[in-house]
């Protein structure tokens, strides 16, 4: 008997994979409450209610708790706690034990560094400046110029009578200023400063920045090179009167210098200022402002200074002022082309290739001037 052939579905037949109104149906692999994937912008699970939100933290990092009795969750998250602060406990203790065990070797490890980069600053910094004689030109000053002058300049010079009015006219031509040294003489194998001659002033300012101190026990002279004066005229207004003025006086002259000696009035006059005397800097303390003369009689000579100091690494020197620079310590010269001098209430005094005009003329050895060459 022969099989009937399959119908085609006719308007009253439900489509395979749909249900009885036409719809999708679902796969018949799919988990039962899975045949509808959840979309991107479907809501997150409702959290049930009544939970506090501590213990939906828990469940989220702790799983293990979901299945812990509450009393039992009580229990596992205060031992947490208390482990937790049990580490932090004993940590702090350690690091704390560790410190204390450590401070004297850290302490002495900070300090030797401190030191070290306290040691790596400049010892002390000098600072070399110059009387400013255009406010004040004192009496007892004798002005320099590198060539005679004109016989214009003489007649313009015996016209002033005050060392100011004199420099004002001298400092454009080339003027330069020495002070008479001080009356005193050192001790007898210096030779003394009964010469007189003349002391050039200048201004040292030491500091140092260092936290540790030191202490500077000598600032000895040290020539580089002498050579007769080149002065070609000489003015000279003479002290009023004694005057020994404050600071340290180098004698530069006579082959070996000497000094610094303490010029100023009283018991140590003439004195050695070291080793009585010394410079502390540095730790705190305010700088030192010297007022520093060198004397010359004869020679111009070229110097500087060595400063032996200690400091908590033990004796050094440094040369003052740094590098190659160098102090000039001018002498008058023994029989200058021209020289003038003013007594005050006094008529000029001149000698040498001068206009004797207006002046009284005298000879170098009539006004102090020796030839010591």
């Amino acid at each position: 008997m022969a099989e009937n052939p399959p119908q085609p579905p006719g308007p009253d037949t439900p489509a395979p994979d749909t249900d009885e109104v036409g719809n999708p149906a679902p796969s018949p692999s799919a988990p039962p409450g899975q045949g509808d994937a959840q979309g991107p912008d479907s809501e997150p699970p409702a959290q049930p209610a009544g939970q506090p939100t501590w213990h939906i933290l828990a469940d989220e990092h702790m799983p293990g708790l979901r299945t812990l009795a509450l009393r039992q969750r009580y229990f596992y998250l205060l031992s947490a706690v208390c482990i937790a602060l049990g580490g932090f406990t004993v940590a702090y203790l350690a690091n704390y034990v560790f410190d204390r065990a450590t401070s004297d070797s850290r302490a002495r490890s900070d300090k030797s560094a401190e030191k070290n980069v306290d040691l790596e600053k400049p010892p002390f910094v000098a600072t070399v400046t110059f009387p400013d004689y255009d406010q004040n030109t004192p009496f007892g000053s004798a002005i320099l110029t590198d060539r005679p002058l004109a016989a214009k300049e003489q007649e313009q010079l015996k016209k002033v009578t005050t060392p100011d009015a004199a420099w004002s006219l001298l400092k454009p031509l080339g003027g330069r200023i020495l002070l008479a040294a001080p009356y005193f003489g050192p001790p007898s194998d210096s030779g003394g400063l009964d010469k007189r001659g003349m002391i050039q002033n200048f201004y040292l300012n030491l500091n140092s920045d260092r936290n540790s101190g030191l202490t500077i026990n000598d600032l000895k002279a040290v020539v580089d090179e002498c050579y007769t004066p080149s002065a070609k005229a000489v003015v000279v207004f003479p002290l009023q009167g004694e005057e020994a003025r404050k600071g340290l006086l180098w004698d530069i002259g006579g082959g070996q210098p000497r000094g610094p000696y303490i010029p100023e009035l009283g018991e140590e006059q003439g004195n050695l200022y070291f080793p009585q005397h010394a410079i502390d800097l540095g730790n705190g303390q305010a700088n030192m402002a010297l007022l520093a003369q060198s004397f010359n009689f004869s020679r111009t000579c070229e110097w500087h200074i060595k400063a032996s100091y200690t400091d908590t690494s033990g004796a050094h020197t440094k040369r003052i002022p740094d590098g190659r620079k160098k102090f000039t310590s001018e002498a008058v010269p023994p029989n200058p082309d021209q020289f003038f001098i003013h007594y005050p209430g006094m008529k000029w005094m001149c000698g040498g290739q001068v206009v004797r005009s207006n002046c009284e003329f005298k000879s170098s050895q009539e006004w102090g001037f020796r030839d010591e060459t």
